[in-house]
C-alpha cells in the first residue's frame, strides 16, 4: 500500500516529484532526490549488466545524474535493459556513452523495475552507485561493467574490457616462458579466475605479478566461472600436463558454498566430498611433476558459525597434508566467528570485491614458491611415484617396520617377529613417525582405507585393514600375523584392479562389497561401524547374484555371518569402521535350520529388547500392541487376524490416549494417532493407516510361520494353563505342520507349565517403562535376553528374516526356482549331448520295399 501524497514531501523539492507515477513510495523520492546530476563531458563507452528477478510485463531500467541515463528520469530517459530466456536473470544494456567519473565530479547511478502497471521500484534506499575512477585510465577501451545483484551495491565495481570471456578470462596459455623458468598455473573457480575484481585482477592475477618480479615465474590460469572441486578432476591431469607447470595451485570454494542451503545433517558429507575431491586434485598434480598448493575456502554472506566451524575444520584437514596452503579465511572473515565477509569485503554474497582479492593476495606466503625447493620436493615425488621405490616410514628395531610404495598406494608391513603386532593411533611413536614422513613426502601414506587383497594368503585366512586419517596417521586398529609381509592397497586401486573392479556389487561412497573366488569381501571407509542387513534394499539384491549359502570369516566376532538364499541377504552382518571383512562359503543353506522369533505380547518389551540386541527385523502384529490376554492372542491368530483393524470394533479414547478394541477389550493401541490426526473428528484416516499397517504386519506373521525351518513364539505377561494350551492347540489348526516351541517369559511359578510339551517358562520380568526411562535397566534387561535365546540355540546366524516385502519375495522365490529349473535341464542337456552315439554317421545307400533303409555304417561306427 503506496501511502497518498502528503504536505511533508514538499520541503524535499525532488525535481522529479511531478513527473513520476503518482504510487511512487516517499522512500524513493528522498534518495533519489539526493542524486547529483553530472556535467555532460566525453568520456567512456560501457555496457551496464544486474541480476535481478522480474513478473511478467516488468521491466528493468538504468537511471543516473548524466544526459546519457535520463538524468535520474525512469520514463523520460532512462535506459532500458534486455534480457533472454538463455541469460535471464542477466539484464544488460547496450553499449552508452557516458562522462569519465573523477574524484570532484563522479558518476552516480541506480537501477529500477518498473513494474507491469507503471510502479516504479528503486533498488535500494540510500547509497547510489558509482562509475570507478578507474575509468580514467582505460577511456578509449569500451567496458563492461557488470554490477552483480540488483538491490546490492558492493564496496567496489567489477569490470572488465568488451569482449573478454567472461568465464574464463585466462591466460589459458603460458607464453614466452623460457625451459628453465618456472612455471605457476591457477585452477579453478569463479574467485580464482578474478571474478568480481576491477579487469579481472585478481589475487591470482596480481600474485603473478608479484612472483614474476621476484622469481620470474611465467603464469597461466584455467579457473574458469561454475568449477568445482569434482568438476575440475574430468580431464584435469591431461590439461595441467599440456602446460608443464612447477607450481599448481588448486582454489575451490564452490563446493562448501552448499553449506548455505544443505540440510544440517548433510553438511558434514558436504566437506567430507569436497575434501576427497580435492585430494584427487593434489595426488594428480604429483603424478604430472608439479608441487600442488591448495587454497582454502572463503567465507559466504550466508554462513553462521556452525558453517564457521566446518570452514576451519576443513582447513584444519588441508593443512595436515604437507603442501603448501593458502590460508585467507581468518583475513576475509568477520569477527565474531560468524563465517561472514568482513565489511567492506565481498562484491556479492559468494564472491570477494576488489578489496577483498588485495586481502587474499596480502595473506599468501610467497616464499612458499621459492624455485628451488619447489624443484627439489617435486624431483624427489616425480621419482618415487615412478620408480616404485618403497619409503621407509617406521621401524622398531626388533623385526617391524612399514614402508610405503607412492606407486601402487600400498602400505608394506613387515613382521620378522614371532609376536602378533597391532597397528593403531594409541601407538604414539607409529603415529609420530608417520605424521613425520608425511609431512616430509606428502605424496605418500594416502589418507583413506588400507585393506589386505582377498587373494592374499595371510595366517588364519585373516583380513586386514587399517585407515589413515588427515596427517597419515593411523585412525583403526589392524592385526598383523606373525612372521609375515602384508600389503596393504588403498580402496581406490582395489575398486580400479582388474581382477576385482569387474567384481563390485555395491559401492555408495563408503561401503563396498565385492564378490571374490571364495566368497565375499565388504569393506568400511567410514569411521563407525556399518550395520548390512535385509532391511537395506540395495544390498539384499545385488548379494542374490552370490551362490546361495553359510558365509564366515573364522574370526568368531558376533554378527560376522552372512546368510544368503534366493532373497539375497537374509542376516545382519557387522563392519568395523575403517574395517573390511572377507566373508567365505562354509556350507549350503540347507545345513542351517533358521528361527524365527514372533512375539505373541502382552506388551511392546520384546520388540524393545530385540532392537537392543539388534534382532529387530519388519514389525509383527503384536510388537507395539498392548495385548493382556493371551485367549484373545489366540483368537486374533485363528480369525487371520482381519478384526484387529475393523473399524467397526474401534475407538478411541481421548483420555487414555489410545485406541481400543471392543471385540477384544485386552488389546489397545498407543502408537497409531500421528501429528496432526484428529481422531476424535476424523477416526476414518487412523482406521486406514491401521489397516494397511496391520494387515502387512499379519501378512509378514503368517509369512514367517509358513517359511522358516522353525518358529518359537515369545510371550510376556502373567498367564494360566488353560490359555497356554488353547493357544498352542489354535496355532497348530492355523499352521498344519509348524515346528513350533513357546517361550514364556513372566513373574509367576514355572510349575504352572510344567511338562507342557514345547513349552519353557522363564521368571523374569522385563518392565518396557522403566526400559525407556533406564537406560541401563534396558542394556541389563538386553543382556539377559540375549541368554534366554542363546539357551535355545537362537543366535545371529540362525535367526530367521521375514521379508519386508512378501509381493517381491514371492517373485523372487518363483526366479529362484524358474533359474534352477533351467540350470537342471541345462545339465541333462550336457548329459545326453556328452554320451557318444551309437552311429558317428550314417548314409542310405538304397531305398526300396525289401530294404527300406539300408543303412552303411562309416569307420568308427
Amino acid at each position: 500500500v503506496v501511502p497518498p501524497r502528503s504536505p511533508a514531501w514538499a520541503p524535499l523539492r525532488c525535481p522529479l516529484a511531478g513527473k513520476l507515477h503518482s504510487r511512487m513510495s516517499p522512500a524513493e523520492v528522498v534518495h533519489r532526490s539526493h542524486g547529483a546530476v553530472s556535467p555532460d563531458r566525453g568520456g567512456c563507452t560501457i555496457t551496464f549488466r544486474v541480476r535481478a528477478t522480474t513478473s511478467f510485463g516488468d521491466s528493468i531500467v538504468l537511471v543516473g545524474g548524466c544526459s546519457s541515463m535520463g538524468h535520474w528520469e525512469p520514463f523520460e530517459g532512462g535506459v532500458p535493459l534486455t534480457t533472454t530466456a538463455e541469460e535471464y536473470p542477466l539484464w544488460s544494456t547496450g553499449p552508452i556513452r557516458c562522462p569519465t567519473p573523477t574524484s570532484s565530479a563522479p558518476v552516480e547511478y541506480k537501477y529500477v523495475r518498473i513494474k507491469a502497471d507503471r510502479c516504479v521500484e528503486w533498488e535500494v534506499d540510500g547509497a547510489n552507485r558509482s562509475l570507478p575512477l578507474a575509468l580514467a585510465q582505460h577511456a578509449n577501451q569500451p567496458m563492461v561493467i557488470d554490477d552483480g545483484l540488483f538491490g546490492h551495491i558492493p564496496t567496489g565495481s567489477f569490470g572488465y574490457p568488451e569482449g573478454a570471456c567472461p568465464r574464463c578470462p585466462g591466460p589459458m596459455a603460458i607464453q614466452g616462458a623460457s625451459a628453465s623458468c618456472p612455471r605457476f598455473l591457477v585452477v579453478g573457480d569463479a574467485v580464482a579466475a578474478g571474478h568480481q575484481s576491477w579487469r579481472f585482477e585478481g589475487w591470482a592475477a596480481r600474485l603473478s605479478q608479484v612472483l614474476r618480479q621476484r622469481y620470474d615465474y611465467a603464469y597461466a590460469n584455467l579457473a574458469e566461472v561454475g568449477a568445482s572441486a569434482q568438476g575440475l578432476r574430468k580431464g584435469f591431469k591431461e590439461r595441467v600436463a599440456l602446460l608443464q607447470p612447477s607450481v599448481v595451485v588448486i582454489s575451490v570454494g564452490l563446493d562448501l558454498q552448499h553449506l548455505a542451503t544443505c540440510p544440517e545433517w548433510d553438511r558434514h558429507n558436504v566437506c567430507k566430498q569436497f575434501l576427497a575431491e580435492m585430494e584427487g586434485l593434489v595426488e594428480m598434480t604429483w603424478e604430472v611433476g608439479a608441487l600442488p598448493m591448495v587454497g582454502v575456502p572463503y567465507p559466504h554472506a550466508a554462513f553462521g558459525k556452525e558453517q564457521a566451524v566446518l570452514l576451519r575444520q576443513t582447513r584444519d584437514s588441508l593443512r595436515q597434508w604437507g603442501v603448501p596452503v593458502l590460508d585467507w579465511l581468518d583475513a576475509l572473515s568477520a569477527p565474531g566467528g560468524s563465517g561472514a565477509w568482513a565489511e567492506g569485503l565481498s562484491h556479492d554474497p559468494a564472491h570477494p570485491s576488489t578489496a577483498g582479492h588485495r586481502r587474499m593476495l596480502e595473506s599468501i606466503d610467497v616464499a612458499a614458491f621459492e624455485p628451488k625447493p619447489v624443484h627439489a620436493r617435486v624431483a624427489k615425488a616425480t621419482q618415487e611415484l615412478r620408480s616404485g621405490e618403497p619409503h621407509l616410514c617406521f621401524k622398531d628395531g626388533n623385526g617391524f617396520e612399514v614402508a610405503y610404495v607412492a606407486a601402487k598406494k600400498q602400505l608394506l608391513v613387515t613382521n620378522r617377529t614371532r609376536n602378533e603386532y597391532q597397528l593403531n593411533g594409541a601407538w604414539d611413536a607409529l603415529r609420530s613417525s608417520f605424521q613425520a614422513a608425511r609431512r616430509e613426502a606428502p605424496w605418500i601414506l594416502k589418507r583413506g582405507l588400507y585393506v589386505s587383497p582377498p587373494d592374499q594368503d595371510l595366517p588364519g585366512g585373516a583380513t586386514v585393514a587399517v585407515g589413515l586419517n588427515d596427517s597419515g596417521g593411523p585412525e583403526s586398529e589392524a592385526r598383523i600375523p606373525a612372521g609375515c609381509t602384508v600389503v596393504l592397497q588403498h580402496i581406490t586401486t582395489i575398486h580400479s584392479a582388474p581382477s576385482l573392479a569387474a567384481r563390485v556389487l555395491f559401492y555408495d561412497g563408503t561401503l563396498s562389497l565385492f564378490r571374490t573366488e571364495a566368497g565375499m569381501m565388504i569393506t568400511n571407509e567410514a569411521t563407525c561401524e556399518y550395520n548390512v542387513h535385509p532391511m537395506w534394499s540395495d544390498v539384499r539384491l545385488v548379494t542374490r547374484s552370490l551362490p546361495q549359502g553359510i558365509y564366515e570369516d573364522d574370526s568368531g566376532c558376533p554378527f560376522r555371518t552372512a546368510v544368503i538364499s534366493a532373497h539375497g541377504l537374509q542376516s545382519r552382518v557387522k563392519v568395523p569402521g575403517k574395517g573390511a571383512v572377507h566373508l567365505r562359503w562354509k556350507a549350503p543353506l540347507s545345513s542351517l535350520k533358521r528361527v524365527a522369533v514372533l512375539p505373541l505380547g502382552d506388551r511392546c518389551s520384546i520388540r524393545m529388547l530385540l532392537h537392543k540386541i539388534e534382532y529387530d527385523g519388519p514389525c509383527y502384529p503384536f510388537d507395539l500392541t498392548r495385548t493382556t490376554s493371551l485367549a484373545d492372542v489366540a483368537d486374533m491368530i485363528a480369525t487371520g487376524f482381519t478384526d484387529m483393524w475393523n473399524g467397526d470394533l474401534l475407538h478411541y479414547d481421548h483420555e487414555a490416549g489410545r485406541v481400543f478394541h471392543q471385540k477384544w477389550q485386552g488389546l489397545s493401541y498407543a502408537h497409531e494417532v500421528e501429528d496432526g490426526d484428529d481422531p476424535v473428528c476424523d477416526f476414518g484416516r487412523v482406521v486406514a493407516r491401521m489397516a494397511k499397517r496391520y494387515s502387512g504386519r499379519a501378512a509378514r506373521f503368517d509369512y514367517a510361520a509358513t517359511h522358516a525351518d522353525s518358529v518359537l513364539f515369545l510371550r510376556t505377561g502373567i498367564t494360566s494353563r488353560v490359555e497356554v494350551t488353547d493357544m498352542l492347540s489354535r496355532v497348530c489348526a492355523r499352521y498344519p505342520g509348524i515346528h513350533a516351541s513357546l517361550l514364556l517369559i513372566s513373574d509367576q511359578p514355572s510349575d504352572e507349565f510344567k511338562d507342557l510339551l514345547g513349552v519353557t517358562h522363564v521368571r523374569e520380568n522385563f518392565d518396557p517403562d522403566r526400559m525407556y526411562e533406564e537406560l541401563d535397566y534396558w542394556m541389563h534387561c538386553a543382556h539377559r535376553f540375549r541368554c534366554i535365546l542363546d539357551s535355545h540355540g537362537i543366535n545371529a546366524r540362525s535367526l530367521y528374516w521375514c521379508p519386508n516385502n512378501l509381493q517381491e519375495a514371492e517373485k523372487e522365490l518363483q526366479e529362484a526356482k524358474a533359474a534352477e529349473a533351467a540350470k537342471e535341464a541345462q545339465e541333462k542337456r550336457k548329459q545326453i549331448d556328452d554320451k557318444p552315439p551309437l552311429l558317428h554317421s550314417s548314409v542310405v545307400t538304397k531305398f526300396s520295399h525289401s530294404n527300406l533303409y539300408a543303412i552303411e555304417a562309416c569307420q568308427g561306427a
